[in-house]
């Protein structure tokens, strides 16, 4: 019994070191998570310092912490340009 059982994990380890993603050729995302983020701070302060541009923080519960930050920017024709890190 402990011969089949010691047969079947091996050959799930085996199937699972032959069958894993081993090539990095399928790239997602052109650069670095760092660099996604850097770009993405730069975007809403670029937003922030044009003006009139305001930054609120929503908290969907009042029991939770974290929330999502929300950037507004208001044209002359009252159209509204919203941004958020949901």
């Amino acid at each position: 019994m402990k011969k089949k059982l010691y047969l079947i994990a091996f050959s799930i380890l085996l199937g699972m070191t032959t069958f894993s993603c081993q090539s990095d050729d399928d790239k997602v995302f052109e650069e670095t998570p760092a660099a996604r983020i850097a770009a993405d701070q730069a975007k809403l302060t670029r937003l922030l310092l044009e003006s009139p541009a305001f930054k609120t923080n929503y908290f969907p519960k009042d029991s939770e912490y974290g929330g999502s930050q929300i950037y507004l920017r208001f044209t002359p024709t009252g159209q509204v340009f919203m941004s958020s890190n949901f």
